[in-house]
């Protein structure tokens, strides 16, 4: 728990900031709303949903799922990226003659 708590400490004050910065023109405030009921829902069914997953599969099989919600989310972080195009980051990396010398 301590480890969840602190970690929404330092996460969600920038959700706003950053559904703000990524969102349309005159859509940051459905955004960011859409964003926070989002977060509570998640915080009022996810530990429904872990009590039954614990119930149907025990210990083991919670940690087995949880791992695999991990990896979903990898997985769809990743294709996210792949498909972003990010010129600041090409202008940070030293071209590739000066990488020999």
């Amino acid at each position: 728990m301590f480890v969840i708590t602190l970690g929404e400490m330092l996460v969600w004050p920038a959700v706003p900031t950053i559904a703000a910065e990524l969102s349309p023109p005159g859509r940051e405030g459905f955004i960011q709303g859409l964003i926070g009921g989002v977060g509570s829902g998640g915080r009022m069914v996810g530990p429904l949903m872990g009590a039954v997953i614990f119930e149907a599969l025990g210990a083991n099989g919670m940690v087995y799922f949880m791992a695999a919600l991990a990896l979903v989310a990898v997985a769809c972080f990743t294709v996210y990226t792949s498909f972003v195009k990010r010129p600041e980051m090409k202008a940070a990396l030293p071209a590739p003659e000066k990488l020999g010398s």
